[in-house]
């Protein structure tokens, strides 16, 4: 239960699912989960989580649908990158922003990640550093 609570404080602030990391949502679906499964966390929480809990619902567990695309692939982008993310040197936020503002090359980098994963063998700790990208 008190796992349960911290958990509660580190993430509160990570209501809007593009504003949270992947690990804050990571936690919120935890305690979605574990809210939702244990009788004693709602009999002890239930005035703290409830709201909480909908929140939660609403904004890790709602249907998304994917806007209509005209990009195209570029079969080559970034791969030196995606083949072996820990020989490049770079700032994680220029390269969050340069995919962010450019729809198109974010389209390639997206693909040429899932194919490479997808298609090759690799280590849990290869996918990791893809999975950090």
């Amino acid at each position: 239960a008190q796992v349960f609570e911290g958990l509660c404080g580190v993430v509160k602030h990570g209501m809007n699912r593009s504003d949270g990391s992947s690990a804050e949502r990571c936690i919120l679906a935890y305690l979605y989960d574990l809210y939702t499964s244990c009788s004693h966390l709602k009999s002890k929480f239930g005035e703290l989580f409830s709201d909480f809990c909908s929140k939660v619902k609403n904004s890790i567990y709602c249907n998304v649908e994917p806007s209509d695309s005209n990009m195209l692939w570029e079969p080559l982008f970034m791969i030196d990158t995606i083949e072996n993310p820990s020989a490049h040197n770079f700032t994680y936020t220029n390269l969050g922003k340069s995919l962010a503002d450019n729809p198109a090359n974010r389209y390639s980098f997206v693909c040429n990640a899932l194919m490479h994963v997808c298609v090759g063998h690799h280590d849990p700790d290869r996918v990791n550093d893809i999975a950090i990208l």
